[in-house]
Formats: C-alpha cells, structure tokens, sequence
C-alpha cells in the first residue's frame, strides 16, 4: 500500500482501525486529531507573540478555514491531514530558530520536514517553499541573518534526507521510471482560479476572502516606531518584533496566494520539477498566516475602543465584522451530502462470496460513485481495480482512459482491461451504452440493474494467470490514443523504441511506432532496420515535433486547407478516400523521399505525400503522415481534452486498420485462462505450479514492480512489465514458480541515506559548535575569494 504513496497517515490510523474496527470512527479520529494539532500549533504562535485570547481564535479561523475544511471532506485528503496538523508546528520550530540558534530547534526542524514529507512529499515541498519565503522577508529586514536562512534551508534539506528511505524509491524514477506522474488535468484541477476566493463560492477548494481581507488590512496596525528586539540575559537569543512578524507574514501571505495560480504564471515554470506540483494546495500555508494576521487584526480594533459614541461605533463594526466571518466559514454553507450507503451494500451482498480475495476474482466499477463502491467489496473479500489517485500510477492511466473510451465509444479497450484485471463483476452507469454493449458481447451478463446502474456478472471462473496472444504493440507518445481505438495493440511501457530489447521486439509481428522519442538515433534505425530484416511489420507515423529523416524520409510541414481530400494512389492496396478535417494547430507533417506513395492529399493543385514506405534492403518500412493516428477520436481527447471531436475518425480508422491488417495482427482482445496446478498467496509473494506442452507467454493480473522476484524450480525467472502487470516466458513441461516481493538495490539506497542522515543529525545535536565554526570558515574563505577578483 505504501510503496509509491506517502506512509505516515496509514501508520496514524492503522493502530486506531486496529482498535475500533469501524472506518468512520478512524476517520472521525484523524479529522479530529489533525485540526486539533494544528489548531494548537496556531495557538501557540499567537501566544507567544501576542497573547492566548488571540491564539484561540486564530486556531478557530485556522481549522473553520474553507478550504481545509472542505479538502478533508471532499478528497478525505488521508495524506494531506498530517500536513494540516504539522505545518503550524514547523513555522512555530522556524521562528524559534530565528530567535535563538540551538542545536535542538534545528533538529526539531529536521525532524519535523521529515514528518511532512512522510505525509506528502510534494506538499511539504511547497509549504516549505512559502515557509522560506517567510524566513527571507526576516532577513531582508534585518530581524535574522543569513546565516540563520542558510542553516534553515540545510535543516529542511537534511529532514527530507531522512526521509529518503520511502522517497528515493517512491518519488524519484531510479526504481520505477514510470513514477511519480502527475495526470495533467489534475495540474489545473488543483491550480486557484479567481472563483476559489469568490465569497459564498462553493468551489471545493474555496478559501474565505473575508479572512483573507481582513488579514491583509493587518497592517493598518504596523507601528510606526518599531520597538528594538528584546535580548535575552545570555546575548545569543530574542524576541521577533511583531511589527516585522506581521510584514513578512502578510509578505509570505500574498507570495502564497500568487503561488496558488501556479500555471496560470509563467515564472511558476522555474520551479523545480513543477510538473509534479500541484500549486493550489499552498493555500493551506496561507491559511496559518491568514488566520494568525486576521486575529491580529480583529485584537487590534478591538483594543483601539474608547469610551463614549467612538466605541460604540468600533464595536458594532466589530461585532459586524465576526457576523460576516461567520457566515463566510460556515462549515455547512458547503454544499457536501452524503447518502445512505445501504443501496451499494445490498448490490455488493447479491454477488456470492467465500471470503477468499483470490477466489472471488476482481470487481470494478464504471460509475459516478463514493467511498462505499470500495468499502463493501473489500468486506465481502472482493479484490478492486478503480481506486484514485491524482499523482497517476500506470494503472490509474489507464483509468483515466477509460473516461476517453466512454466519450470515444471505444468499449473495447475497458472490455480487455476489465478481463486482463481478471475482473468478473462490474457495476457500469446505465448511460455508458457503448461499454455496457461490449461487456455483453464478450461473456458478461447483467445480474441485478436500477435506474442509475447495472450489475454485471461473468460467469467464467476467476484466474490471475492468463495467456495473451497479442501480437502487436504500439510505442511512442502517441500510442495512448492508438490503443483505445484498437485494444488489440499492446500498449509498450515506455515511449523509446531503445528501451526494448529486439529478443522482445521479435515477438511481436507488428510494430505501430506512434510519435516515437528517440535518445540514440542511429540506434533506433539500426533497430527498425534488424526487425524489418526479420519480417516484422513496422510502422512509423511522425507527429508535429519530430524532425529526424529516418532512412532519408524528410518530413515537412504542409498547411492544409479545409475540405482536402485524402485519396489513394494507383499503387496503392488500399482503395479509400475522403476529406481531411483541417489540423487546428496549422500544419501537418508531410512524407518526403518515399520510394512508394500509397496515400496522398490532394490540396488545389497540390499532391501531398501522406502514406507510403521506404525499401531498407529489400524489406519495406511504412511511414505514416498527415498526424493522422492523433486524428482518431480518442487521441484527439486524450490530447485535447473530453470535449473535443474529430469529424473524420471513422474514415481514419477504417484506413488504419487496413495498413494494420498488412502485419496480420491477432485482434483478440480477451486473455486465453491458463492452467495451473495450484496456487498459494501468501503477504510477500505468492507461488504456483503448471504442465504446459510448450512454452507461454503468461500475464499475472498482479500489479508490475521492480520489486517482484521470482524463481523458476530455483532458478532465477526474469520478470517483465506489460501494461502494468507482470509478464513471464514460461517454459515448457512441468514447473514450480515462486514469487517474492522484496527490496532493490533502490530502496536499499533509500535506507542507507535515512540512516547516514540519522548519523549528520546526531552530529549537528552533539557538535553544534564545530558546524558554526565551519560555517564561520567556509563564509570566511568565500569573503577571501570575492576580496580578490579584480573587477
């Protein structure tokens, strides 16, 4: 569970799951728990710089804030609940710091960046990215030195250093190169639009602009005399003037709010890795800050009354004030229902069950749904495939093209996902038509519907060991859309044709190379050219980017005009014609230097190569212009977005499919069961045995990772990755497989870092002298080094 997803809040909650056996009381638990730590972070911050009347108000705003509030309820936010509770803590440790350097405020830092890293590592990232901008509006006005923002920024670094044993494996691609992704509408999904701080907006991510008014006009209450810090007896420590404490709040405030708009900023692009950030969960920084300055400056007004008609005045407008906040952050102001969940109860208790996960097969769900579609199959002993996750695991991709395949009447491609996730029982939305048609085309059968949806059943027995006789495979950027129009293409695990070995190429007959990315180019023609060498049939289409002649084809850019005609040419085997929708990006890449052309547009007077091949020694390589695979209807929404559409798809495709039939591909998209002797599961791997007369290529419906071992009659059995499941060559006769979920040499790195980061913590507690005097000599040696630059 926790291999690629943050563990700290599953290691919260499992003890109290353990406890109570009842999902909603851990939750309530965690809720609870986590808004009551954080609240009591914002209190302490108030205490200690401007009273305890204040800091229970600011840690009321703080847990009453919209936007945490509603992130807890709509996304349940299991690892972003840490988060919420520890970051108060982690600006109480930072300012601490900045007032007196100690060895222990500095590892309390570290210590706590580890924890949010633990929680959610691109959060934390980003939290401390806003926390760092606090720290250098301090140094800017001269309330700490740079010294202090250095020594900071090392402590953050060396509390994510601690945590390395689950990020180095679970974030970076040394272990799975396919990991972290994040899918791309969710960058914009979680990026602030203007409407997220619209009062009474019922945006889930809404975030009170009345608290944030009002902390912004925070600083009407700066002093104009800024009192001097107050030292303490032993000279090395003080108390941060509150003036430069509410400018560099209200600084790091507006920062924080500009950060949230992330993709909408340009500069937002030079922060690091900034794909992987989801910019507006920053806000939940800025909600410490707002409720902090939004107390000040409630305090403020009200410690400004005076007697007489003036007070009476300040009070109502007071008074006026707490009613409006109370209006705006009122938790059920939120338009957030939750039904009864007996109905998904009773549908999951129709299926029959023996309460062993691995006899009971897969169940999915293809439907607007809750938490209850996951909840009582996991009871009944179901296993599930859906599941979400925004960070975008292999599987979740293909989830999310199932959406595509919905929209693209492309039923097919959930069908064969569905039965390769050993999948026999599927809830499906009644107005799904295209993939409730398939299901019953290819051996389900409906078992119980309503008005909203339809139980499907299969009748055929659950197995996790399949044979897949596909015997084409689609790679390149754009093999995506390709595969949900024709499921029979095996989707290839990485977009470089190099990263695959030609003994694996060689047991495909038909190579679709969509959009391919290239790293060694006279590798990959050399490879292009071994396997049409070997008799496999390779095609090649090029996109709007690429650029590269392979085998001396030219692409270059043609502007098409509406209403060109796509027709065939007197050579060519396939007989076709029809318009060609013109290409909203302007161009469309032509093929030049073919030694055949099959295929051409005809523009005016203009005859454009679209199609045709190139002899390399003997054997012909097949070139694919004109965009035209990004022309399907799938592709199109899987790049463009669900509402877009192209008008000429079914003529595209029919084209397709005849090139395609050129390679005689098997178009069989249902996995032959393959017969075993017996199987055993156990919580580290699982093992069976099998006879076969000759030898297989066998998928395991088990979620591919490097981290699976196996053992063929004790030898070692290479385990490959095919659309995120494991893949094995087994050989023929009769034999025992073993697998075991173990550690790579990744996670070991992992560890070996946490445990060295162990070791540079205790030193920084025990010899902290030493490190202030390195640093006083390192400074020392850099100031020696400018001095002598004659400019």
């Amino acid at each position: 569970m926790v291999q690629y997803y943050p563990p700290l809040s599953y290691f919260l909650l499992a003890p109290v799951q353990m406890l109570f056996g009842n999902i909603m009381i851990t939750f309530k638990f965690a809720v609870f728990f986590y808004l009551l730590v954080g609240a009591m972070g914002v209190w302490y911050i108030c205490y200690r710089y401007w009273g305890s009347l204040i800091g229970i108000a600011a840690g009321i705003l703080y847990v009453l804030q919209p936007f945490i509030l509603r992130s807890m309820a709509s996304e349940g936010v299991i690892a972003q609940g840490p988060i919420f509770a520890l970051s108060p803590w982690l600006l109480v440790a930072t300012l601490l710091f900045i007032e007196k350097r100690s060895p222990s405020r500095a590892v309390l830092i570290v210590l706590l960046s580890a924890c949010l890293i633990l929680s959610h590592a691109m959060h934390a990232f980003i939290t401390c990215l806003a926390m760092g901008v606090l720290v250098l509006m301090l140094v800017v006005l001269r309330r700490t030195k740079l010294k202090t923002f250095l020594i900071w920024s090392v402590s953050i670094g060396l509390g994510a250093a601690l945590a390395s044993f689950w990020w180095v494996p679970g974030v970076t691609h040394l272990e799975n190169p396919s990991l972290p992704y994040m899918l791309p509408e969710n960058m914009l999904h979680y990026t602030a639009y203007f409407d997220w701080f619209y009062p009474g907006s019922n945006s889930f991510h809404y975030f009170s602009p009345i608290i944030l008014l009002l902390s912004l006009g925070s600083v009407l209450f700066i002093k104009k005399n800024r009192t001097q810090a107050v030292l303490y007896l032993d000279n090395t420590s003080f108390r941060i003037d509150t003036n430069e404490l509410i400018i560099s709040f209200i600084f790091a405030l507006i920062v924080t709010i500009v950060l949230s708009f992330g993709y909408h900023i340009s500069l937002f692009r030079l922060i690091p890795s900034y794909q992987n950030i989801l910019p507006g969960r920053v806000l939940s920084f800025a909600a410490i800050l707002a409720a902090i300055l939004c107390t000040v400056f409630l305090w403020e007004l009200w410690s400004k009354m005076q007697s007489g008609l003036y007070r009476i005045l300040r009070l109502l407008v007071l008074a006026i004030i707490i009613v409006i906040i109370a209006i705006d952050i009122n938790p059920k102001q939120a338009n957030i229902s939750y039904g009864s969940f007996t109905d998904t109860q009773a549908v999951i208790n129709l299926l029959p069950s023996n309460n062993k996960n691995f006899n009971n097969s897969r169940i999915a769900w293809l439907l607007i749904c809750g938490p209850d579609t996951t909840y009582f199959p996991m009871l009944k002993g179901f296993h599930i495939t859906s599941g979400w996750n925004i960070e975008g695991t292999p599987h979740n991709r293909a989830i999310r093209l199932h959406n595509i395949a919905v929209e693209a009447d492309c039923g097919d491609y959930v069908t064969k996902n569905l039965m390769q996730w050993n999948v026999r029982s599927a809830i499906v939305q009644n107005d799904f038509c295209t993939i409730k048609k398939s299901l019953l085309c290819y051996g389900f059968k409906e078992y119980t519907a309503d008005n909203i949806k339809t139980l499907f059943v299969n009748p055929s027995p659950s197995s996790y060991f399949m044979k897949d006789e596909r015997n084409a495979i689609a790679i390149g950027k754009g093999s995506p859309g390709l595969v949900i129009s024709f499921p029979w293409l095996v989707q290839g695990t990485s977009s470089y044709l190099e990263d695959y070995s030609l003994e694996d190429l060689k047991k495909f007959r038909l190579i679709y190379l969509s959009e391919p990315q290239i790293k060694d180019f006279n590798f990959f023609q050399d490879l292009v050219s071994q396997l049409a060498e070997t008799g496999k049939t390779v095609f090649v289409e090029m996109g709007h980017t690429e650029v590269w002649p392979l085998f001396g084809i030219i692409p270059y850019w043609e502007n098409i005009a509406e209403n060109a005609q796509l027709i065939s040419t007197e050579i060519s085997p396939i007989k076709t014609s029809f318009l060609l929708q013109a290409d909203p990006i302007g161009e469309f890449p032509a093929m030049g230097n073919l030694d055949g052309v099959w295929m051409e547009v005809v523009d005016s007077s203009k005859h454009i190569p679209a199609i045709g091949y190139k002899n390399i020694k003997g054997n012909k390589v097949y070139f694919v212009g004109m965009c035209l695979g990004m022309h399907l209807d799938s592709s199109v929404k899987w790049s463009r977005g669900l509402s877009e559409k192209s008008c000429d798809s079914k003529e595209i495709y029919s084209l397709l499919m005849q090139l395609m039939e050129l390679g005689k591909p098997n178009k069989s998209i249902i996995p032959l069961s393959f017969p075993i002797n017996n199987d055993h599961w156990r919580h580290d791997g699982f093992d069976f045995s099998y006879k076969s007369t000759q030898p297989t290529r066998v998928v395991v419906s088990v979620t591919y990772t490097p981290r699976w071992k196996a053992l063929i009659d004790g030898q070692p059995l290479l385990v490959q990755n095919q659309e995120n499941l494991i893949l094995l060559d087994l050989p023929a006769g009769q034999h025992s497989v073993v697998f075991h979920y173990g550690m790579t040499w990744v996670g070991w790195l992992g560890i070996g870092l946490s445990i060295f980061s162990l070791l540079i913590a205790a030193l920084l507690f025990i010899r902290w002298e030493y490190f202030n005097q390195l640093y006083e000599k390192i400074m020392a040696k850099i100031e020696r080094e400018i001095k002598s630059i004659d400019i």
